[in-house]
C-alpha cells in the first residue's frame, strides 16, 4: 500500500509542478497588435534598417534585440506605410508572426510577445 501511495505522492507533486511552471510561462508572455508592435519597433532608437528596391518596390527591413528577442518588420513602400511581415524570435523560436499575405491575419490581431516587451521594459 505504501507503493501506491507513494505513486500518487509523485504524481501530485509532478502534476503541480508541472501546472506552475505552466502559468509561470504564461505570466512571461503578453500580447500587441502588429501594428502597435511595428510602431514600436519603427521608433525604437535600437533599431536598423536596411532599404531594398526591386523593379521600383521600395522594402523596408527593421531589426531590433531585445534582451534574447528578435523583432523583424518587413514592410513596403516609400514611407514604410505597408507591412508585410512581423515577426518576434526568442531564443531561436518564433513565438509571433504576421504575414500579410496569409488572408486569415490582419494588422490590428495580437501577436505573442515577451511580457516585458509590451510593458516596455528593456
Amino acid at each position: 500500500m505504501n507503493a501506491f501511495t507513494d505513486s500518487i505522492k509523485n504524481w501530485a507533486k509532478d502534476t503541480a509542478g508541472k501546472v506552475k511552471q505552466r502559468l509561470e510561462d504564461h505570466a512571461a508572455y503578453s500580447k500587441m497588435k502588429v501594428e502597435d508592435l511595428a510602431k514600436m519597433v519603427l521608433n525604437h532608437e535600437g533599431t536598423s534598417h536596411m532599404r531594398h528596391e526591386y523593379i521600383g518596390v521600395v522594402l523596408h527591413d527593421y531589426h531590433l534585440r531585445l534582451g534574447d528577442t528578435d523583432l523583424l518588420l518587413e514592410t513596403k513602400g516609400d514611407q514604410s506605410l505597408y507591412i508585410l511581415e512581423c515577426k518576434v524570435v526568442q531564443k531561436g523560436h518564433v513565438i509571433g508572426q504576421f504575414q500579410s499575405w496569409d488572408p486569415k491575419m490582419n494588422v490590428l490581431d495580437s501577436l505573442r510577445v515577451p511580457a516585458f516587451i509590451k510593458e516596455g521594459r528593456e
